[in-house]
């Protein structure tokens, strides 16, 4: 038999045993180990900092504020006519988004679009290059023949992006590529545009004689 001082140091011994596989199963209480505590949720840095600037933008420059942005890109998605003022103003914002937002709008109105402006904007060699772009696009999907000599210039220009939007936008035109391609060599490119100049008046006499 145990006497009374064994049976209090084996009690205790089991007590302290016990303890310590708590401990490990579930950590020390308020250590956040374990259990079914959520952590407190971070907020994400980079939704806070401003985005870098793009090459050939100063830093510190005018980005789009959110709202305006948003406002601006919902209506570009499906303009309606009465639309065109806000998307012209847009156009003519001083963040590249918003422009290039605006640009895509009055693209997408086609006959009821601007395409005066458009063709402002791709001719603009200081405009980001996927603002002039989004302009030589919508030339483009509006079929716009007085287009052509506008885009023929910017696909000999030095913006790949303008190169390549350009040549599909005129080939949407005349309907015909010539096997221009805007990452060719340099040689490349000019045996194409001779070609493309060289049949471009016959086209266009014909499509205007066609449109009356």
């Amino acid at each position: 038999m145990l006497g009374s001082n064994q049976r209090i140091w084996l009690f205790l011994g089991i007590a302290a045993a016990l303890i310590l596989l708590f401990v490990f199963l579930h950590g020390l209480p308020g250590s956040g180990g374990g259990g079914d505590e959520q952590p407190t949720p971070v907020a994400n840095p980079a939704e806070d900092e401003p985005t870098p600037p793009r090459p050939g933008e100063k830093a510190g420059g005018s980005p789009a504020p959110t709202g305006r942005y948003k406002e601006i890109a919902l209506i570009a998605q499906q303009p309606l006519p009465e639309h065109l003022p806000v998307l012209r103003k847009a156009a003519g914002d001083k963040s590249w988004k918003n422009r290039h937002a605006g640009v895509k709008g009055i693209a997408r109105l086609k006959d009821q679009g601007d395409p005066a402006l458009l063709l402002k904007v791709l001719a603009n060699a200081s405009e980001r290059e996927e603002v002039r772009a989004a302009a030589a696009e919508g030339l483009g999907e509006m079929r716009h023949i007085d287009a052509g000599p506008a885009l023929m210039r910017a696909m000999e220009g030095p913006s790949r992006v303008v190169r390549a939007a350009s040549g599909v936008a005129l080939w949407k035109i005349m309907k015909m590529h010539y096997g221009f391609r805007a990452g060719d060599s340099l040689a490349n490119r000019q045996r194409v545009m001779q070609v493309i100049r060289r049949e471009w008046p016959k086209f266009y006499a014909i499509a205007k004689n066609e449109r009356g």
